[in-house]
């Protein structure tokens, strides 16, 4: 049976058996011999091994009689193309992938048998890939056999495949290539040796030492990415293989353009984002992002004043030492509580500063060098655009130092933190707030708060908000409601995290709920108990624990919506509360 540990996108860690994957079928054969550090082998010849083995059981004019984890039986040879497969592991069958509007959901290995064509065509080998995931499931495992080299293996993790071979590698090493995670340089142009794996230590060049360096380069980066899975990492480590061959850049590409498929398995939250590409601003957490500043984001009520400010390398921005100058300016101006500073940067296009705890505001790292090309620059101007569409603003100012769309007085002079330009910026302010009521820091409280609540939980978020009192110290923020505290903004993970209290309020709308059956919650949730849960919910969220309309518990999601309700191992939800 195969279980999923840990998540980043469509890739995964996890177990099949006692073998970690995602992982490589090693072949075994008379020419071959065993790879001593393989988890998996690949042979066609019956041998003893407490590995786990897959068995190729020759073709129809020398069938074999082979038995073990799994069998191929005779037919079309393996593995550049396939005929059914079956396995006597867990007495379940594997499928062959041929036609994936008729496959059958109820096996636990999928194998691509054309995936060696299909990668000439990246666009079309996307599209394929989707489509399988869309039809099997989250929680299955696909196998692309005769694919894959360190260098291409992250982007293919990333795109949600399992397994692969050692085919591709002895291939190459009969072509004399040399492989590395950075590509591969023919062993006649390798002028110094830059490994020190075994192979490569006993400076031998012949076909089996480096077939068995290429072997170790390979389980190298193998166990890389299941670290950076570990890590919610893999998509830095692909924007950073990607670049080694072109037509891996074009994979991404057009794996980031099926964003309604990919978003859902991201998760809402992740300790750091490292910018450092153009792929990076399309990756599927800067849209969400993006998407909900459009969708869900309505500006705090008593703001009249837009004023567009720079962005900051320190993060939260108002820890840094430029922004406690502008704010410092705000608050000299007389009636700071109806200016709203929006911070404008790259690659979110712009922040408002009531969400700059929420991801990835406050978790992005992107080059500074002081300029934006033309595509950052479009995207930054079509945010502004969109929020002064949506909300109405009396006056605009302009701080940052650049010029975008049309958005009234420029109060830079030259650097934004400069002594004229504050000075330019308070007097400014100053002058347009004078005119305007008074409005107390508690109301302003209450409406940055009904604002974060609403980006993360959608309309229902309101209620959990309306007629509420703030308390404690920014950004740690109590949310209390007839004298209970239904919420707590929590700074580092720059979400509201439920109580009790609070899912009692979400229950009425029935929307971030996972629902259960009827049993007593004793710790964590798990699969196996899953029914039902909202499509909204994104691995990461606060949710309500449910079973018919009645409240169990709130938790954090550790699986998207889809793997609750198909998966049968694995916990759904962490418990925070419990009734």
């Amino acid at each position: 049976m195969f279980e999923v540990l840990s998540r980043d996108g469509l890739g995964r860690t996890g177990k099949l058996g006692s073998v970690s994957t995602p992982n490589i079928l090693f072949a075994t054969s008379k020419r071959f011999k065993e790879f001593k550090e393989a988890e998996i082998l690949l042979s066609n010849h019956e041998i003893k091994s407490e590995k786990m083995c897959v068995f190729d059981n020759g073709n129809s004019f020398y069938p074999g009689n082979l038995k073990g984890d799994f069998v191929i039986p005779t037919g079309i040879p393996y593995p550049l193309s396939c005929s059914e497969f079956f396995e006597n592991y867990q007495n379940d069958k594997i499928v062959l992938v041929k036609d994936i509007e008729s496959l059958d959901k109820n096996r636990e290995v999928y194998v691509l048998s054309n995936a060696a064509e299909l990668i000439k065509k990246p666009k079309e080998f996307v599209k394929v890939l989707v489509e399988l995931r869309e039809k099997i499931g989250y929680s299955k495992i696909v196998y692309t056999p005769g694919i894959g080299t360190p260098n291409s293996y992250a982007i293919l993790v990333y795109l949600g495949i399992d397994l692969f071979d050692s085919v591709p590698l002895i291939t190459n090493s009969r072509k004399k290539n040399f492989l590395t995670p950075d590509g591969k340089i023919n062993v006649d142009g390798l002028l110094e040796n830059p490994c020190r794996c075994r192979a490569c230590n006993d400076n031998i060049h012949d076909f089996i030492h480096l077939l068995h360096h290429n072997y170790y380069v390979a389980l190298s980066e193998m166990k890389n990415i299941r670290n950076r899975i570990r890590n919610n990492l893999l998509r830095e480590l692909v924007e950073s293989r990607v670049r080694t061959e072109p037509a891996l850049v074009s994979m991404l590409r057009h794996f980031d353009k099926q964003y309604d498929f990919v978003e859902k398995y991201f998760p809402i939250r992740k300790e750091k984002m490292i910018i450092t590409s153009k792929e990076s601003l399309f990756r599927p957490d800067v849209r969400r992002f993006q998407k909900r500043l459009k969708e869900r984001y309505i500006k705090p009520e008593s703001k009249k004043i837009l004023l567009l400010l720079p962005c900051s390398a320190k993060k939260p921005y108002s820890f840094s030492k430029s922004h406690q100058l502008f704010r410092k300016t705000i608050l000299n101006s007389g009636n700071p509580n109806i200016v709203h500073g929006v911070v404008v940067t790259s690659p979110l296009g712009i922040v408002p500063m009531e969400l700059e705890l929420f991801y990835p505001a406050q978790n992005y790292d992107i080059p500074v060098t002081g300029e934006w090309d033309e595509y950052e620059i479009k995207i930054i101007n079509g945010m502004i655009k969109n929020l002064i569409k949506n909300n109405r603003y009396d006056k605009i100012i302009n701080h940052t130092g650049y010029d975008f769309v049309d958005v009234g007085v420029n109060t830079c002079i030259d650097k934004a933190v400069s002594q004229e330009s504050l000075k330019k910026l308070e007097e400014t302010l100053s002058d347009l707030v004078k005119d305007y009521e008074h409005i107390e820091r508690k109301k302003i409280a209450v409406e940055n708060m009904m604002n974060r609540a609403v980006f993360q939980f959608g309309n229902s978020g309101a209620d959990l908000v309306k007629d509420s009192m703030i308390k404690g110290r920014y950004p740690n923020l109590r949310i209390v409601k007839n004298n209970k505290q239904v919420g707590m903004l929590v700074g580092d993970r720059g979400m509201i995290s439920l109580t009790i209290e609070g899912g009692k309020i979400l229950i009425k709308k029935k929307k971030y709920f996972v629902e259960i059956d009827d049993f007593k919650l004793k710790g964590d949730v798990f699969a196996v108990g899953v029914n039902d849960a909202d499509s909204d919910i994104r691995i990461g969220d606060d949710v309500i624990i449910v079973h018919k309309n009645v409240l169990k518990g709130v938790g954090v999601a550790v699986m998207s919506p889809e793997e609750m309700i198909e998966s049968k191992r694995g916990v759904a939800v962490k418990v925070r509360h419990k009734i």
